[in-house]
């Protein structure tokens, strides 16, 4: 009877975050990372172009298959057909909707987009829930407020109202696999009797779905690694739970590595790693590691502020006030472990997660999970219902300053700006003309159903079609204002 009075209001939690959400579902594309809601359905639509993503191994594009779309220079980005290929996370955030959407015989749109990513918003909440009630029991708290609470803290923070709906990001669809990770990892290294052949399974396949999708899955699997080894002169069992969490992270990695090779070759993609790792990650001798820190801090507070700062009220209460202040295990294992790995991957990866806010989006786990703990230490005080009201109110408000609702934006943009400009240069252009611009952002190319080559004047643009010999193009500048997004100049060259 619990579980269904749960169910219940889990299930209302998420229609009233479907209710806050619905002043962007269906909008025109156009803003804070909706350039990679783009990203995706352009890739998608590139790979039914070509005749469906089996002729392409599956590999993410960034390209459209017309000839005057295809990159003409050789680079670790391209293949041998002249397609910009994408290597930096495993496909698995393409592959998943474009399976389910070709399935269901659903057109790649936006909004298509959008409802998938809140069923996987909706999947990772019950499986969070699942997990609080777990540890709640072991650690001998009352489960049920907890892990609600968690799940609301989960629910209602800026960060995954947006990302789990209009911002579909690999951060986000990750998410229900590294609560399974987490979740059966913790059982097992608390109950060594649990390690059997079912839980390792299901580990081993939610490790493996999680580096398919994001390199995150990698730092939770480690964690659960090392914390098996340190337990191994307690039971020889745990040798079981190290060798398939390591399994899973090698098995992971190799699946992606052989998919990549297999189409574009063992140089290019070691190219393109070596590359794309020296940019993104804290070896790059260019990078300032305090600016980049504080972008991340910078970063968190964007996604987390309404839910930091009530839970830093709270535990320094709890810490103050309440003779029994400690962590029982396994919450404690919890809680340590989940922030631990966001903290690894956020140094392996520390000029990627400084550049893009979705980078920090497995945090709201740690949130979570900590957020279950306070409450269960304050569960019979007046300061969870403020927490809660203080939380919603500032979430939703924070969620809207940023996000502005209706058809413009804060500063009078219209929203559909991005879009109208788009298939406006899609009239524009020829569809043997190369379009050449002074922007390249993909909202602007998916609406085109273009590809772009950026320059910043009309100059460089003709002395790099001459260099390639392009014979038919057509210059485009975009201008954008506050107000207004205008095509200011085109010139077409045969």
């Amino acid at each position: 009877m619990k579980h269904n009075r749960s169910a219940l209001w889990l299930v209302l939690f998420f229609i009233i975050s479907i209710l806050i959400r619905l002043p962007h579902l269906n909008r025109p594309l156009s803003k804070h990372h909706e350039f990679n809601t783009a990203v995706i359905l352009l890739g998608l639509e590139s790979w039914k172009q070509g005749g469906g993503a089996k002729n392409f191994n599956f590999i993410p594009l960034l390209n459209y298959q017309s000839p005057a779309d295809k990159l003409l220079e050789k680079a670790p980005y391209s293949d041998e057909e002249g397609n910009y290929i994408y290597l930096s996370f495993g496909p698995g955030w393409y592959v998943i909707p474009y399976v389910v959407f070709n399935t269901f015989n659903i057109s790649f749109t936006p909004l298509a987009l959008q409802i998938l990513n809140l069923f996987f918003l909706l999947i990772s909440v019950f499986l969070l829930y699942r997990f609080i009630y777990y540890l709640c029991i072991k650690a001998g708290y009352e489960p049920s407020l907890p892990s609600l609470g968690g799940c609301f803290v989960f629910l209602f923070n800026p960060s995954i109202l947006w990302f789990l709906g209009n911002g579909y990001v690999c951060t986000g669809i990750v998410l229900p696999f590294l609560i399974t990770i987490l979740h059966y990892g913790c059982r097992m290294l608390y109950e060594p009797g649990q390690i059997k052949s079912k839980s390792l399974l299901v580990f081993l396949l939610a490790g493996i779905g999680s580096i398919y999708i994001d390199w995150y899955g990698v730092s939770f699997l480690a964690i659960i690694s090392i914390a098996s080894l340190l337990k191994i002169q307690q039971n020889n069992k745990y040798w079981s739970l190290f060798w398939i969490s390591s399994l899973a992270t090698v098995l992971g990695i190799l699946i992606i590595l052989v998919q990549f090779i297999s189409y574009a070759g063992w140089e290019k993609v070691y190219d393109y790693w070596t590359l794309r790792y020296i940019n993104r990650g804290p070896i790059n001798p260019n990078i300032n590691m305090g600016q980049n820190i504080l972008r991340i801090v910078q970063n968190l507070i964007t996604g987390f502020l309404p839910v930091m700062i009530p839970l830093i009220i709270g535990f320094i209460i709890v810490k103050r006030k309440f003779v029994e202040n400690t962590v029982a295990q396994p919450m404690r294992m919890a809680i340590f472990m989940s922030l631990i790995a966001c903290l690894a991957h956020w140094v392996i990866f520390l000029n990627w997660t400084s550049a893009h806010d979705f980078a920090v989006i497995p945090f709201s786990i740690f949130l979570a999970l900590l957020s279950g703990w306070i409450i269960t230490r304050m569960i019979h005080t007046k300061y969870v219902l403020w927490m809660a009201i203080f939380m919603f109110l500032a979430t939703i408000s924070q969620y809207y300053y940023i996000n502005y609702p209706g058809q413009h934006t804060s500063k009078g943009l219209p929203y559909r700006s991005y879009k109208d400009t788009g298939e406006l240069i899609h009239k524009l252009a020829k569809e043997n003309e190369r379009i050449f611009c002074n922007d390249s952002y993909m909202i602007y190319q998916f609406y085109a159903k273009r590809s772009f080559k950026i320059f910043g004047t009309y100059e460089d643009a003709l002395q790099w079609a001459r260099k390639y010999q392009v014979q038919k193009w057509v210059w485009i500048k975009i201008c954008e204002t506050p107000t207004r997004i205008f095509i200011e100049e085109v010139k077409h060259f045969e």
